[in-house]
């Protein structure tokens, strides 16, 4: 992964650890690596592209990322600090995974837990289509429960019909274009119809119809038309305070 692509995976991690630290809520490994699969699936759905840059394999407790390992040891210290999950917190997790379909598996690396340092840097996620699946992703599901998580993570086409210790496979995300790409054709305007406007729109154009008149202002800020328009609204307003009209004429710009 190049500077460019870590410097932007950062900013989305850091974002997640700070919304966690905003809601009271904890944010284990685990959970992050999800919160980061949800932003990838989002892009994948509306962009055709994922946007981390990272390369997702179906592993024990669903998508993870290798080379995410080494990012998340960079940023540490400097934007975060970790602490282990406590042993119930783990077994909690193992039982929930087994449930889901998982494997018990005895990974210590999914125990920790991050928190933000105080003084962080102002990192903002500078792509705006980015940030705005960021934020939804975070909105819908950095307070909901690790268990919750995972059930929907587990239920996303790419792990409900992946295979497991294999690549992810981004194809089997549904694209929504698809749909409006085939209801565009449904509704296409076919050639007649088009000529048919064509000729409707020649007509108007050439009738003049609502066409708009030509207006050329006065030297005076209020000339006869407008004072009686301005005493209309006295009637229907009531009289202003005196000495608040403006009253003179227009003031001549630098060329004239």
């Amino acid at each position: 992964m190049d500077y460019q692509h870590e410097a932007q995976l950062r900013r989305v991690i850091l974002h997640f650890v700070e919304a966690a630290a905003d809601r009271g809520v904890s944010l284990p490994k685990i959970k992050l690596v999800k919160l980061l699969y949800l932003v990838d699936l989002a892009s994948q759905e509306t962009t055709g592209r994922i946007a981390t840059g990272l390369d997702w394999i179906f592993y024990h407790y669903g998508p993870w990322a290798p080379a995410l390992d080494a990012v998340l040891d960079r940023a540490e210290g400097m934007y975060f600090r970790r602490v282990d999950w406590e042993p119930r917190h783990r077994q909690h997790l193992q039982a929930a995974n087994v449930r889901l379909g998982g494997e018990a598996v005895d990974d210590p690396e999914v125990v920790y837990l991050y928190l933000p340092l105080p003084g962080l840097p102002d990192e903002p996620i500078d792509d705006d289509g980015l940030a705005g699946t960021v934020a939804s992703v975070s909105h819908r599901w950095i307070a909901a429960d690790t268990t919750k998580l995972l059930a929907f993570v587990y239920s996303t086409p790419p792990i409900a019909q992946g295979g497991r210790y294999t690549p992810i496979d981004w194809s089997l995300v549904a694209r929504p274009d698809a749909l409006f790409s085939a209801r565009a054709v449904e509704f296409a305007l076919d050639n007649p119809t088009l000529k048919e406007l064509d000729e409707v729109w020649l007509q108007w154009s050439e009738s003049g119809v609502d066409r708009w008149s030509d207006y050329a202002p006065s030297d005076t800020l209020f000339d006869e038309v407008w004072a009686e328009a301005l005493q209309r609204m006295d009637v229907d307003e009531g009289v202003p305070a005196p000495n608040t009209r403006i009253r003179g004429t227009l003031p001549r710009g630098p060329s004239e």
